[in-house]
């Protein structure tokens, strides 16, 4: 029986529909549950089966980022758990002990941040405050544009406000005088003079639809993550790990186990060094399924074939990067965004 709770489920072949899937060897699907408001329930996807053996005349790796090169999860299950201290008003840990791991962490890990943002919404929804989902997205609104000034973020959130009844002050002369010269080179925190201008014009905010709260919400979500990564790029790194995971030596962002022994191998560094580095040498990066491959022999052998032609390696993610760089970029003189 599947888990009504759950955001992802696996589908072993027997299960997965259609049978006839013209997915050739497919395993199984995943079936993903689609947000409340969408008809269709749940949406499926085929899984290609998986690479066996050597495959040769590889030219180039994809390389998905958050999740198979680095981990950017102790930062996002901050960030998810302070978007819910915002909207249920409970901010400190008296309050709410936070983020359940057993209930929470398997529907907020691995899929879309919207999925998540709408699975902790309806898991949340009796300590859910509409004023305080409201005081939190004015907030974001008015952050964003404080420090993100040209990020495609900043365009998000502006059309947040539009979907929940803002539009015609997000669109007014004031607004965008006030939002042009808004101090995105403050250290933290809001331009004071954007929020007093956001609260005072906020009475047509409409916070009454699922799919407006959920984007309310995200927003929210966003302000909180790339403040952090706003303030480790101005050299706050250390500090805030020690404040938020507890340990200064630790990064919010990390390469995923092996990487870097991955990009030494198919970038051709490894030569006749790979043959150092078995099970042994490997530890806990190794499973029952990657031990044949950490074989010296085997290693080796990959060595020497990347040694002699080198594969290019890119890096595929979202424009979490442009986002959070371009806070020196300038607020559009023109245009409807």
């Amino acid at each position: 029986m599947q888990n009504p709770q759950r955001v992802i489920e696996y589908l072993p072949a027997c299960n997965a529909t259609p049978p006839d899937s013209p997915v050739m060897g497919e395993p199984g699907r995943v079936r993903v549950r689609n947000l409340a408001y969408l008809f269709a329930p749940h949406s499926e996807y085929p899984l290609a089966s998986a690479a066996r053996g050597p495959i040769d005349g590889i030219a180039a790796f994809a390389v998905d980022m958050d999740g198979t090169s680095t981990t950017t999860e102790p930062l996002a299950l901050h960030a998810l758990e302070y978007m819910v201290r915002r909207f249920t008003g409970r901010l400190t840990p008296r309050d709410w002990s936070g983020l359940d791991p057993v209930a929470d962490y398997p529907n907020v890990i691995g899929h879309s941040n919207q999925h998540h943002t709408a699975f902790l919404l309806e898991r949340y929804k009796a300590e859910y405050q509409p004023a305080a989902l409201r005081e939190a997205f004015l907030e974001a609104l008015a952050w964003t544009l404080t420090h993100m000034r040209g990020a495609a973020r900043a365009s998000q959130v502006i059309e947040t406000a539009r979907m929940c009844g803002l539009q015609s002050v997000v669109t007014g002369d004031e607004f965008r005088g006030i939002a042009r010269g808004a101090a995105g080179d403050a250290a933290d925190g809001v331009e004071p003079r954007l929020l007093a201008f956001l609260a005072a014009n906020s009475s047509a905010l409409r916070l009454d639809l699922h799919a407006a709260r959920v984007r309310a919400a995200l927003d929210v979500y966003y302000m909180r993550y790339h403040s952090i990564l706003l303030r480790v790029q101005r050299g706050d790194a250390a500090a805030l790990s020690r404040e938020l995971l507890g340990d200064s030596g630790r990064r919010h962002i990390e390469p995923m186990p092996g990487y870097a022994v991955f990009v030494a191998l198919v970038k051709g560094w490894l030569g006749a060094d790979a043959s150092m580095l078995t099970n042994q040498h490997m530890g806990a990066s190794t499973t029952a399924e990657t031990r044949p491959v950490a074989d010296a022999r085997a290693l080796t052998a990959y060595a020497k074939r990347y040694e002699r032609t080198p594969a290019k390696l890119a890096l595929v993610t979202a424009s979490i990067g442009i986002e959070a760089m371009s806070t020196k970029s300038r607020w559009p003189s023109s245009g409807s965004g």
